[in-house]
């Protein structure tokens, strides 16, 4: 996506909390964050209708930092970005656009039929990643294949059984409408508020 290639930049340099910290000068990456935080769904806690992306990093970003750590259970006050925590940020901003996707799914009343497996790489990643957050490693056999993009047996028997343990019937493949319900509810809690709306945005323009 458009923004958090400055975060990328500033992560390789070394430690990024020496430029994301509340009354930081770096106007540029300070602003990229609040661009990631904004797409991430944290709107509100950023104030967006009163800054925007300003560049200061002050109470409302310290607000936004927090909030996106606290649905992604990881320990942080918000009042500096840590390198695990922005490879977190980057992760999740990474993998929105086929997030979108899944959430236009779900809007739509699925008459033509949609399957993981012929998804893009990331978007099956992605699906490898939350199963794996969900408990579902071993079903993945993700110490061996970790989240590679494919979808194969393992992928597909770590499917049947997420939705199976859910009371969803499922091959691990198609999109049903139970299935994609469920994927958006495990979904919804890594994001800030109507993430999604924003999503169908960016997909039409």
């Amino acid at each position: 996506m458009e923004c958090s290639n400055i975060i990328e930049a500033e992560l390789n340099k070394g430690d990024i909390s020496q430029s994301l910290f509340k009354g930081s000068p770096s106007k540029n990456s300070i602003t990229d964050l609040q661009l990631v935080l904004f797409e991430l769904g944290f709107r509100t806690e950023l104030k967006w209708d009163n800054y925007q992306a300003d560049g200061d990093y002050g109470n409302a970003t310290v607000n936004a930092v927090a909030a996106f750590a606290k649905k992604n259970k990881y320990q942080s006050d918000g009042l500096s970005v840590s390198n695990k925590l922005a490879e977190l940020l980057l992760q999740r901003h990474d993998f929105l656009p086929d997030m979108y996707i899944l959430w236009s799914i779900y809007k739509s009343d699925l008459r033509t039929r949609k399957y993981i497996s012929k998804g893009t790489p990331m978007s099956i990643t992605a699906i490898q990643v939350l199963l794996n957050e969900l408990g579902y490693g071993k079903e993945l056999n993700f110490p061996k294949y970790g989240a590679d993009g494919l979808y194969g047996q393992s992928t597909k028997n770590a499917m049947i059984k997420f939705a199976n343990d859910h009371g969803i019937t499922s091959d691990g493949d198609l999109l049903t409408r139970p299935l994609v319900n469920l994927l958006i509810k495990k979904i919804n809690p890594y994001y800030g508020k109507k993430w999604g709306g924003f999503g169908i945005a960016k997909l039409t323009q």
